[in-house]
Order: structure tokens, then sequence, then C-alpha cells
């Protein structure tokens, strides 16, 4: 029998690309606090950097995270060494267009510019929560530049320090000395993948402290109740630089703002990875931030509507077991892919040539009655892991 999903990809991230490991009995509201580290002098706000042209100098954003929701804003600063005129837009990293920030403007040599972003796309709404990046055109009368910093920075993989947990808080902590793009999944060891914690999120530099009520994912059951060890797996890229990360808006999140103003589902702007160490670049950060995340699983049992006192589908002899795919992430998603089934988190079944929708006979002859939780894993080698977990209780004649 084929490993598990989750346990084939821990295998994977901890070979290739880990940023934090931990195996737990005890650990612990998804929602990040980012203390900035004090310490880094080139940015005493989150940490960011500045790049250089040729003719556009020290181009950095001051704070580096800031919550447009509440009136806050952030300043791009830059130099120049020729007169000439400037243009600034603000991107996401793909490359789409967010805010034409100056367009063509006049500007002289030798001086400290600010430029104020309030957080606002060119239609007066706010961004979502997402890292934006600034792309800065200079031209004169016989000389042109440009910066942009998704073409020249980031992607390496990072490593975090200082992992720790908190049961009583309810908290996990770890530290980045750069900004960075972080996934963390919880799930058990050589078992289930239960909660993508954090879904390849943008972090900046600093103590990030994530909130987590100890539950899977589908806030069935307590991990911390229970006797398996807990495992952590943190994977990360380095943000490329100079970058801001905004917060605050709950109104809409970034996949449905893309979906409602550019449909189209590709980068615009590709480093060349010829030129990319393949050994130290994530594959996360060549993909599309609207596609490259944790797809949505739907369970259903079409012949078992029936449900306990505690709202547990009941089950019989047999159960026709349904696995869908969320219809907007199975455009995206590859059309084969490997599936795991758990129960109580112990691996179950395999199912190597997995599609969507998927028809699951369980036959349940050698499952006690009582209370049990399913969960199924889904996963790719592009490292795209969907999980979901329903509650059933089996009653034998």
């Amino acid at each position: 029998m084929q490993k598990n999903v989750f346990c084939h990809t821990m295998s994977r991230l901890l070979l290739l690309t880990t940023l934090l490991y931990i195996d737990c009995t005890l650990l612990q509201k998804q929602h990040a606090v980012i203390t900035p580290d004090s310490s880094k002098k080139n940015n005493q706000e989150g940490n960011n950097f500045s790049l250089n042209g040729k003719i556009i100098k020290n181009l950095s954003i001051t704070p580096a995270l800031f919550n447009p929701t509440l009136g806050g804003s952030t300043e791009l600063c830059y130099a120049l060494t020729t007169d000439g005129k400037v243009s600034i837009d603000i991107v996401d990293e793909d490359g789409f267009h967010i805010r034409k920030l100056i367009n063509n403007e006049s500007r002289k040599k030798n001086t400290l510019y600010q430029e104020k972003w309030d957080g606002n796309d060119d239609h007066g709404t706010i961004v979502p929560d997402e890292a934006y990046f600034p792309v800065a055109t200079f031209t004169g009368p016989a000389e042109y530049d440009t910066i942009n910093p998704i073409l020249c920075s980031g992607g390496n993989k990072v490593t975090a320090r200082n992992l720790a947990y908190n049961q009583t808080e309810k908290i996990i902590t770890y530290a980045l000395e750069v900004p960075a793009r972080v996934m963390l999944r919880i799930g058990i060891k050589s078992g289930a993948l239960l909660n993508t914690l954090v879904d390849l999120e943008p972090r900046t530099a600093g103590v990030i402290t994530e909130y987590w009520n100890g539950k899977d994912g589908d806030n069935i059951q307590d991990l911390f109740l229970q006797d398996e060890s807990i495992s952590i797996v943190a994977v990360g890229y380095v943000l490329p630089s100079p970058c801001v990360i905004s917060f605050g808006n709950t109104a809409i999140d970034y996949k449905k703002y893309r979906y409602q103003n550019d449909p189209l589902l590709k980068k615009r702007f590709i480093p060349d990875s010829t030129k990319l160490d393949n050994s130290k670049i994530s594959k996360h950060f060549l993909k599309t931030r609207i596609i490259d995340h944790a797809p949505h699983i739907n369970i259903t049992f079409p012949e078992n509507q029936d449900k306990d006192e505690t709202g547990s589908i009941i089950l019989k002899e047999k159960a026709v077991v349904r696995i869908e795919i969320d219809h907007l992430d199975a455009l995206y998603y590859p059309k084969q892919f490997e599936m795991s089934f758990f129960v109580e988190n112990n691996q179950y079944a395999d199912e190597n040539n997995g599609y969507s929708p998927y028809t699951w006979v369980w036959n349940l002859s050698d499952i006690n009655a009582g209370n049990h939780i399913l969960t199924v894993n889904i996963g790719t080698a592009e490292d795209r892991i969907g999980f979901k977990s329903v509650k059933v209780t089996v009653v034998k004649q």
C-alpha cells in the first residue's frame, strides 16, 4: 500500500523545504500577530530592504505592514541620480496592477522622494490582505531605468527561528529574519493532514504569533485530547523586496478580489527560471497565488441522510461516499491526484488515481459500531493538499 498523501508530502517537505518541524503531544483563531524585529537596522518596521537601479536608488517601503481599513498608509521612498520623469505602480506578487501612484511625474536628482499609498486600488477599493510591491520606472532625455522587485528578488526557501508553542495561550510562535510567505500544516505523524493553519500567506520579519484553537480544520476533534503525536510542518519562501503587507480587510479575500478584477490566472512577471538555483528556490514562488493554495473538499453520503442527536451521519453495512473538490478549485486542480482515507486518523485506504467527483463504496464490516471520524486527504506532486473530516455513527444490525 502506498504511503498516504500527508505522510508522503511530509517526507518530501522535510527533506527539501523544511522551515520548522515539531512533534508534540500537547500544542494549540487563526490570525497572526507580528512583532517587528527591532534588532534589524535596515527597517525597524518589518525588516524590509531597498533596491537600487542604475538611476533609481534606495527604493524602499515604510512601514512594511499596515492596516488600510483603519486609515493606515505606507510610504514608498526613493532618490534619483539624474533629473527625469518617474512612474510608480503597486502590483501584487503575480504582477497584476493594483494602483498607479504617480504617472510620468518630473523628479529632481539627489532628492529623497516619498510617495504615499493608502491601501486603495485605482477604483478606491481597499485591497485584500496580501503582499504588494512597487514597480518604479524612470525616463530621461537619453536614459531609462526600471526596478521590479518580483523579477530580481525573493523566492529562496527560508529558515525560521525559535519555534515554540504555548498550550495555555493557544499560540504557536516563530521568528522570521526576512518577509516571507509561510505555510503551516498540522496533522498526525504518519497519519492524516488535519489543518492548514496558514496557507502560503505573507508574513513580515519579526516574531510571528499564530493563534490556534487546538482543533482540526473542521473543528470536529480536539487534537490535544488524543494520544497521537501531532506534527507541525512549516515551509516558506522569501518575498520579493521591497514589499508591503496589508491586513485588516475582512470584506474580501485575495482570490475573490482577483476573480472580480482580473480573471487572468497566470503570472505577468515571471522570473527567468534558467537563472535560478532550483535547490534554493521554492517551487511555490513560480506559481500564481490565486491557484497555489489548498483545495477545499466536500464529503457527502448520497444514500444516507439520517443523523443522530449529535449531527453525525448514520451509516450501516455499506456507505456510498462522494468526495468532490470545490467547483472553483476544481477548475485549476490536476484532473488526477492521490487520495487517502483515514478512520480516527489512522490510514484506512488509498486511491492513486483519484478524480473529482469521486465515489467510494465503504464496506463497514470491519468498523466497530459507534462514533467515528472519517478524514480524506487529496494531494499532488505540486504540493497542494486538501483535507476534510466528517463525523459518522456506525450502526450494526
